[in-house]
């Protein structure tokens, strides 16, 4: 591999899990124990987890909703270290979705079905009375946040897709 796609990917890596764990909810923290050499062991899973999925074909929404419910299961190996025994859906998503971003952005993949959902979107669909990213912990109840964001925005918006979006949103918040 080019030297520099895989520092590129390693970043994307680190950036994602860093994002997804790094939650200001102080109702929903990510670990049980503070323990290092823990901690240390689950965001290797987690590295691992995501390399794995990069050969995966994600361009439709079913396959990215089994992806997050997957990553949700397999975390709950750790349980003796999570606060809540596994990482939440909405967790799940914010760092897969965040991965394929940066992929999606690197030219690495096709664009997306998904994107991160995290509180700043969620803020942005105030008035929707939709649950904390971080506390979502049913995977039918992120599909419906994520219908109803979309029917939203085709209503409301020159819509074209929820990663275009998101990314424009993103854009426009860092200006």
């Amino acid at each position: 591999m080019n030297p520099k796609i895989k520092f590129l990917k390693s970043e994307a890596i680190a950036s994602s899990i860093k994002a997804g764990l790094s939650t200001r909810n102080k109702n929903s923290p990510i670990y049980l124990t503070q323990n290092e050499t823990e901690r240390e062991k689950f965001k290797d899973f987690l590295k691992k987890f995501l390399e794995k999925m990069e050969v995966l074909d994600n361009t439709n929404k079913e396959d990215n909703y089994k992806l997050v419910l997957l990553l949700n299961q397999e975390s709950k190996q750790f349980t003796n270290s999570l606060n809540f025994g596994e990482l939440k859906i909405g967790v799940c998503q914010k760092i897969i979705n965040l991965y394929l971003k940066y992929l999606w952005c690197l030219d690495l993949i096709t664009e997306p079905p998904l994107m991160p959902l995290d509180g700043r979107v969620l803020a942005y669909f105030k008035n929707s009375n939709f649950q904390n990213w971080t506390e979502i912990t049913d995977i039918s109840m992120y599909k419906n946040i994520m219908q109803s964001i979309e029917n939203q925005l085709k209503e409301n918006t020159n819509f074209i897709s929820l990663s275009q979006w998101e990314l424009d949103f993103w854009n426009k918040y860092v200006e």
